[in-house]
């Protein structure tokens, strides 16, 4: 159980936006590589974590519809986003799509 009610992850994303903005990095003495591969340890925990809070069984039971709204937004919104490039900034058609699947990976409307 939590004791304010929340899942753990939100506690972990809350700890690390903390620990980012402190004064002094807590890794920033370490040598690069160890300061990379913390870092990726720990966003790795993260995401490990809230895919171990997924319940897999009412996945199971709505299916198809579960894949559609997973996949459908952020396809088509990369695919609009490239050819919006492809037609405006006459970028090669893989290129613009490149930049449609980037800008998807990061937008707050998909996330």
């Amino acid at each position: 159980g939590s004791l304010v009610g929340l899942p753990p992850l939100v506690g972990m994303l809350f700890a690390g936006v903390i620990l980012r903005n402190l004064p002094s990095d807590p890794v920033r003495g370490l040598h690069e590589s160890w300061s990379e591969a913390i870092r990726v340890a720990g966003l790795s925990l993260i995401f490990v974590r809230s895919g171990l809070e997924l319940d897999y069984r009412a996945f199971k039971k709505v299916g198809v519809i579960a894949l559609r709204l997973t996949c459908c937004p952020g396809i088509s919104e990369a695919v609009v986003v490239g050819l919006a490039a492809w037609g405006i900034f006459n970028m090669p058609i893989f290129l613009s799509l490149t930049l449609g699947f980037i800008l998807g990976a990061v937008s707050p409307a998909v996330v």
